[in-house]
């Protein structure tokens, strides 16, 4: 046989084998549109402009399309159904042992969240004492026929009542139901579309905002913020609204503003605080006297945006904050609330040697500070309001440490701790004779398949220099150093969120098949600092994906893994990330997983949840944001022709903070643009919103799904044909 009929015949196969694969993906054919709109002289073209309309029919029809297309092949990868129920048997060796986590204390009671074998979501119980039962108060579950319930409680300080924010299936809006804990029933006065806590510095007295509807995809619900303040008993229709736009026009509350409300236990004033975003953060204060009297309440300014107050605990007529103003790590000082003077305040703590706070909570009688370096070293501080002194907490605990008040009115805390290499754990700590002890929320087990594994964490010069924390986790006897690992690499970058040492046990079937699970710390976090955040925020978004493709290419360069062994995952938020590295560097990943992302970032303003978000990513009224929100804009980015990454993109039909068309848009013209013949899947749950499935095995699914199509796409021989 000649060379060139030989040559042909290789090559006609090959057409045959690329053409056959190519098959498995017939998409659903979708219709464009030709819609655009022009800002400061920019045209931003948009085909698929009508899948924003969630209730129309040909809408849901593309949607149930998608999902059927994606769950027919996920269902069909080799090795899913022996990874689901490897996972399975993990979670089952961690619930016989249960997991608890507190949410708050009574005298000696404290109140929990519990999950045990056989359970499909958390509930809710209370233990008197330390040798007392487990007593069940609340079955998200068995609450109402057919229907599931995610749970936030709110313990009112007297220990004489629960509040519950009630939302099924992810919807994030809530009814509030309140139960009595002596008879253990709920009041008959419930509060629909809600979410609320109870008062700090008053029984029976609770504060919540009220939306419109149940709807998700409503505009109006997340718009013209109102805070009503509720008496336990009273008929909520008699709700006296404490913070409008209508009753407090010293505010100058613009539509998009969020507010919260914060009381003190030791303090007669409460806090507003408007807007959440870091550094963009305005508070007032009032008494609280008037929150509950007849009248209207006037909000007095406290600081204003260039003051830098991040966080606030007022005792007595003292407000202990937290400042960025002078040092980007953060300084701890103490103003007169009444008369606040942030130039001549008292310094009570000023970070240094890299140390940066994280936080700080209250006690009966200190102010506690948690500090962490880097994001890999942590350690606690108390301040005693009687002394003045500050000493360090006696907590020889590695990993991440959060502290969490057991009440106000006493000295316990509990200490929550994790790690890259650990399972989440709960200790107990005395402030006043700084004791640590287990407690009766600790757990010493240890999953099996964890004592090979190793962590690391190394900087990484950027683009611009910049040195970019990167963290790793492997098995030290499958990793190769050949460039042959598949790894998995996820981020975040936004709302200055930072990524501490947390060990999910669901990564343990990845590592232990050899998969690499590293997290790239990028700007836009903050675990450098509030410049780190700003350095990722607005117009200098970019260095977040920049930041990541450095980190990509750095594992690639260093042989940990290569370009078609390399994953990369993130949700929400991080969405902008994924979406914004596959199209500037769609060489160097074979698998992108963005989960509910923010993949369209033009149009993100122009969803429920866009307006209150104008604050950390920009508006297209503005210039200068436009072309900020451009670059951010994955969909903008996508050209026809490039040969992309395989992609699992996910959606929740009831997300209100990441509107469904924005991941379903990105697909659409994923599928359309991609030369790479590698899938392009959309995965729609129809029942979940922003967080995922509501029950275990949901959850577990969703996992299972992401995995296997990690492995498959990656060519792990477990998971091939």
């Amino acid at each position: 046989m000649s060379k060139k009929i030989l040559r042909a015949i290789i090559c006609g196969m090959l057409i045959f084998v690329v053409n056959m694969v190519y098959a498995q993906y017939q998409y659903p054919k979708t219709r464009t549109v030709d819609v655009s709109d022009t800002y400061f002289g920019v045209t931003y073209k948009d085909p698929y402009r009508w899948m924003e309309n969630l209730k129309d029919e040909e809408v849901l029809n593309w949607l149930k399309a998608q999902e059927k297309l994606t769950s027919s092949i996920l269902n069909r990868i080799p090795g899913r159904h022996l990874l689901l129920e490897e996972q399975k048997a993990i979670l089952q060796k961690e619930l016989e042992n249960k997991i608890s986590y507190p949410f708050g204390k009574h005298s000696n009671t404290w109140y929990f969240y519990k999950l045990m074998s056989g359970d499909q979501t958390p509930k809710l119980y209370r233990r008197t004492g330390d040798d007392g039962d487990d007593e069940l108060l609340f079955d998200p579950v068995s609450f109402e026929k057919d229907k599931i319930f995610q749970v936030r409680p709110s313990l009112d300080v007297d220990g004489d009542f629960l509040l519950l924010n009630l939302s099924e299936q992810g919807t994030e809006f809530s009814d509030i139901h309140i139960m009595d804990l002596k008879s253990k029933q709920m009041l008959p006065q419930h509060i629909p579309f809600s979410t609320g806590s109870f008062s700090r510095s008053n029984p029976h007295v609770l504060y919540y905002t009220q939306y419109n509807s149940g709807d998700v995809y409503s505009m109006e619900n997340r718009m013209d913020w109102k805070i009503k303040r509720h008496f336990v008993g009273t008929d909520p229709s008699a709700d006296k609204v404490v913070v409008s736009k209508e009753t407090n026009p010293e505010l100058n509350l613009i539509p998009e503003d969020e507010v919260e409300i914060r009381t003190f236990p030791y303090s007669k004033y409460a806090f507003l605080v408007m807007s959440l975003v870091p550094t963009a953060r305005k508070m007032f204060f009032a008494p609280v006297s008037s929150l509950e009297s007849a009248g209207n309440v006037f909000w007095k300014r406290f600081c204003a945006n260039e003051d830098e107050i991040q966080e606030v605990i007022c005792r007595n007529e003292v407000a202990y904050c937290i400042t960025t103003k002078g040092n980007d790590m953060g300084r701890i000082i103490a103003v007169n609330i009444e008369k606040p003077d942030f130039q001549n305040s008292e310094l009570i703590f000023d970070t240094k040697e890299g140390w940066k706070i994280e936080d700080i909570l209250e006690t009966k009688d200190y102010l506690t500070v948690t500090l962490s370096k880097n994001n890999l070293e942590f350690k606690c501080l108390k301040y005693d309001y009687a002394s003045n002194r500050l000493s360090e907490l006696k907590i020889p605990l590695d990993g991440a440490v959060k502290l969490y008040p057991a009440s106000a009115f006493s000295n316990e805390i509990a200490v929550l701790n994790m790690g890259w290499l650990q399972n989440f754990k709960v200790y107990q700590y005395d402030l006043a004779s700084d004791k640590l002890t287990e407690g009766i929320f600790y757990d010493a087990s240890r999953l099996d398949g964890m004592e090979d594994l190793v962590s690391k964490t190394f900087e990484i010069p950027s683009h611009d220099g910049a040195m970019v924390p990167l963290t790793l986790v492997y098995d030290s006897k499958l990793m190769k150093g050949d460039g042959s690992n598949i790894c998995l690499l996820s981020g975040y970058g936004a709302y200055g969120m930072s990524i501490p040492p947390n060990f999910q046990s669901a990564n343990l079937s990845l590592l232990k098949r050899g998969v690499i699970i590293a997290v790239a710390h990028v700007r836009g976090g903050s675990e450098k600092g509030i410049n780190w955040y700003l350095a990722g925020k607005k117009l200098n978004k970019p260095n977040t994906w920049k930041d990541f493709n450095a980190c990509a290419e750095y594992l690639i360069k260093n042989k940990y893994t290569s370009a078609n062994k390399l994953g990369c995952e993130s949700a929400s938020a991080g969405g902008i990330l994924i979406g914004r590295a596959i199209t500037e560097r769609p060489d160097l990943y074979r698998v992108a997983i963005p989960k509910v992302g923010v993949l369209n970032m033009l149009r993100m303003e122009f969803t429920p949840n866009g307006p209150s978000n104008i604050p950390e990513f920009g508006t297209v009224t503005d210039s200068l944001e436009f072309h900020g929100l451009l670059e951010m804009d994955a969909m903008y980015h996508v050209k026809q022709g490039v040969r992309y990454p395989a992609q699992l993109i996910t959606t929740g039909f009831n997300d209100p903070r990441v509107i469904a068309w924005m991941p379903a848009k990105f697909a659409a013209m994923m599928q359309s643009a991609s030369s790479s013949r590698n899938p392009v899947l959309l995965k729609v749950d129809f029942q979940s919103g922003h967080f995922g499935g509501s029950t275990l095995d949901e959850a577990l699914n969703e996992e299972v799904n992401v995995q296997s199509f990690l492995l498959w796409q990656c060519g792990h021989p477990e998971f091939q044909e």
